[in-house]
């Protein structure tokens, strides 16, 4: 069920831009507080409490900045996390349909007719095969997206994304079975032209067989027959057999 994951992506995304609007504000607070020490630093005042606030000032800027560099990259993730879901979901659903066709396959067919009708079925799969490649190019193009947006998280923030290996394998899973549908479109292929081919020779034969028959002379010998007659269709039985 993809809607699990797809699901529990959103929300997190939903969560997360929360977290966004609340650093909007703490920012703007944060400015107004600077203003506030830039116009208190200008009069140049002494004491402890006063030397230490440009560099805690510093620091406050610092941490905030950092912050909102991990909700950015957070959120840059997710965003590829759910376009990913998006794309196996789509993707797995096409190859799906063309794994389902060839399981519901029989054995091949013997009439002109259904074999005719299975050649143009496999063509029908093949072209709706051939036109999800696009999802399936797609879906490693997110995984690499999803994959780069995981990696400033990591060596930044040392903040690891545990979903990215399960949709790693997914993807990996997606991509073998596009290449088993393909082998499977290729192999019932050839075996309708084997068939097909054998079925022609068959044809082929049967017609020389009959023709054969049809060509046999006559050699039934009537009641009313002469010697010479008798012995003359038997000479002519005896080559034909020969």
């Amino acid at each position: 069920n993809r809607s699990a994951p797809t699901q529990d992506i959103a929300n997190r995304l939903k969560d997360q831009q929360s977290t966004d609007n609340r650093l909007q504000k703490i920012g703007a607070e944060k400015d107004s507080v600077k203003k506030e020490c830039d116009l208190l630093l200008l009069n140049k005042p002494t004491g402890p409490s006063a030397t230490q606030l440009p560099n805690k000032l510093n620091d406050v800027m610092n941490k905030y900045k950092k912050v909102t560099s991990l909700a950015n990259q957070y959120q840059n993730k997710t965003k590829s996390q759910l376009e990913l879901e998006n794309s196996i979901k789509k993707t797995n659903d096409a190859i799906k349909r063309v794994e389902s066709n060839l399981a519901e396959e029989s054995a091949v067919p013997t009439s002109a007719n259904a074999m005719q009708q299975r050649k143009t079925e496999l063509q029908r799969l093949r072209r709706e095969l051939n036109n999800d490649e696009d999802k399936l190019q797609k879906v490693n193009q997110d995984l690499k997206k999803t994959e780069n947006s995981c990696k400033p998280l990591e060596l930044d923030f040392q903040e690891y994304c545990p979903d990215i290996k399960k949709q790693r394998t997914e993807v990996q899973k997606l991509n073998t079975r596009f290449r088993n549908a393909n082998e499977q479109l290729d192999l019932r292929e050839e075996m309708l032209q084997n068939a097909d081919v054998a079925q022609q020779r068959y044809k082929t034969s049967l017609q020389g067989l009959n023709s054969w028959v049809d060509n046999l002379p006559n050699n039934e010998v009537r009641p009313t027959a002469s010697l010479n007659e008798v012995e003359t269709k038997l000479e002519a039985q005896k080559v034909s057999i020969l």
